[in-house]
């Protein structure tokens, strides 16, 4: 099991003007969090580039994202190195099964930032990720059969959430995390 949280933790508030998010990982530490992705309110002004890698470095979760970049190749690296920022997470049930979660981060943002960059093709990058990281399906391992069920936890609107199950149907569930109405339960048909 996995403790998840889909974005907007470390801003705004009038504490993380002060703090700069850094109470909202203690509480998260504190509480045992296991995975984090990325919400539009961890690019609020108050958290810059630094206060942002200062609070992945705090944190004793992992930040879950496919689909943006530091621009500065060392934050990035940094980012990578220390293993707090990673494009999937793989759970595995057994030798021929894994769950597949990873991140997603509205298409509006961070655009207003100019230290993060988008990257391109993010879903299939995410798919190809969680089948080479277990050495499904691949030249190097043809005959293994191995099989995912993908979870994106995302942080965009309810119509983006729809237009990705529909767009992906190999996506099993998507935990969204950026409406703030509280939401029902919905199922996209499939044709």
């Amino acid at each position: 099991m996995r403790f998840c949280l889909p974005g907007d933790f470390l801003a705004p508030s009038c504490l993380s003007n002060e703090f700069k998010g850094e109470q909202m990982v203690d509480v998260l530490n504190s509480m045992g969090l296991d995975l984090a992705s990325f919400g539009n309110h961890e690019f609020e002004p108050e958290i810059n580039a630094s206060a942002l890698k200062a609070r992945m470095d705090e944190s004793r979760f992992a930040w879950l994202n496919a689909n943006f970049q530091f621009r500065d190749e060392a934050e990035r690296n940094a980012c990578c190195a220390s293993g707090k920022m990673l494009p999937v997470d793989l759970i595995k049930l057994s030798d021929s099964h894994f769950i597949c979660l990873f991140g997603v981060l509205g298409t509006k943002s961070p655009d207003h930032v100019g230290w993060v960059r988008r990257s391109k093709d993010i879903l299939d990058q995410t798919f190809k990720i969680a089948r080479d990281a277990q050495g499904g399906a691949s030249p190097a391992n043809p005959g293994r059969d191995v099989g995912f069920t993908f979870v994106a936890m995302t942080h965009q609107t309810v119509s983006q959430d729809r237009r990705l199950a529909r767009m992906r149907p190999e996506l099993t569930l998507i935990m969204g995390g950026h409406d703030h109405n509280v939401m029902r339960r919905g199922r996209v048909k499939r044709c």
